[in-house]
């Protein structure tokens, strides 16, 4: 959902390494 993507999204941005794919 948003909630999950928002969240995905900054730890895409905390983490420079992006192993998971944003799919929430």
């Amino acid at each position: 959902m948003l909630v999950g993507y928002m969240n995905r999204f900054m730890d895409a941005l905390r983490t420079p390494k992006i192993d998971k794919p944003i799919t929430e």
